[in-house]
């Protein structure tokens, strides 16, 4: 099975929570990662990861992250002002049918804020001969907003790119960066989830839905959820055992997450590191958590109603 990831220093240990995730859970199937690097990737990074990696008996290889042209710079646009996460990495998934190796036909993609609680073989058999991928619906898919925005039926549904089953095969023969660099060269105005956007844009009739326990985001954790009613009975399936849990807000290592499965990213990271995560929150995050510290001393508000949002749930085994 292939894996890949893409990472810059500042989210090696993320990374290494998620592929040491896939590591302790495929351990009757042989995984080839590759991780895509960037500059600021140090040597001491790349031993961390292939400490995890050998220890599982999997292996890895690096590939330095692409080199930005006059052709390629509209993928640098709007980052201004944009979340600390979101950087120019986000953007490497674009250009994959030109850096992997061409005997690699097909690959799961990982975002680097996720972790894998089961065995991915169903997923990576599925047949997308006939696809560019297989995906699975954004939290926000019943929104209109992003239709509006990239002028596309919304019928055709949105779907969420940190979990994705790609044909390289599909995307060296069809040329995808062409049509991802131009899309993102003659309409930078309609892109506002970055490389999320293009990829729903450009490949809106050439996907395949794949089960949501293989991308459960926190939004399906809501009691008033963005996507569908029609996926009702599925969410409820996959909130009860989840393949994959994905952190699509606020992050399970920052002190103030509030996510229902935090812990569950946590014991990773912990049978990992020996330790407790540390990482500051952002202003933001912090600005949030006083201001709920101060509600609840005032009796303003009570402490159970901080995570009314979130569904009853179970315990996960």
């Amino acid at each position: 099975m292939n894996i890949l990831c893409c990472t810059d220093h500042n989210y090696i240990t993320p990374t290494s929570v998620t592929i040491y995730s896939v590591c302790i859970n495929h351990s009757e199937t042989l995984i080839n990662f590759y991780v895509i690097y960037n500059s600021d990737v140090t040597e001491e990074d790349k031993t961390e990861l292939k400490n995890i990696i050998s220890k599982y008996h999997h292996n890895i290889e690096f590939i330095s992250a692409p080199t930005f042209t006059k052709e390629t710079e509209c993928f640098t646009i709007n980052k201004e002002g944009q979340p600390k996460h979101i950087t120019i990495v986000s953007y490497y998934r674009l250009f994959l049918a030109n850096l992997l190796p061409e005997k690699i036909d097909k690959i799961i993609y990982l975002d680097s804020d996720l972790i894998v609680r089961n065995s991915l073989n169903e997923m990576y058999n599925y047949n997308i001969e006939n696809y560019a991928i297989g995906a699975i619906p954004d939290m926000f898919e019943g929104h209109i907003e992003p239709y509006n925005r990239l002028k596309y039926p919304q019928s055709l549904g949105y779907f969420n790119a940190g979990v994705l089953l790609i044909n390289l095969n599909y995307w060296r023969k069809d040329k995808l960066i062409n049509k991802f660099i131009e899309f993102a060269t003659l309409h930078p105005e309609r892109i506002v989830a970055h490389d999320q956007d293009i990829l729903n844009y450009v490949l809106c009739e050439n996907k395949l839905r794949l089960p949501l326990k293989y991308n459960t985001q926190n939004g399906f954790f809501y009691k008033n959820i963005g996507i569908s009613w029609e996926y009702e009975n599925e969410i409820e399936e996959a909130i009860k055992d989840p393949f994959i849990l994905h952190y699509t807000g606020s992050k399970p290592w920052n002190k103030t997450c509030t996510h229902p499965y935090k812990d569950e990213y946590l014991k990773y990271y912990k049978n990992l590191k020996g330790k407790t995560p540390f990482i500051e929150d952002t202003s933001y995050e912090k600005f949030k958590y006083f201001v709920k510290s101060v509600l609840k001393k005032w009796g303003i508000i009570k402490s159970k109603e901080v995570n009314s949002i979130y569904r009853n749930l179970p315990k996960l085994s």
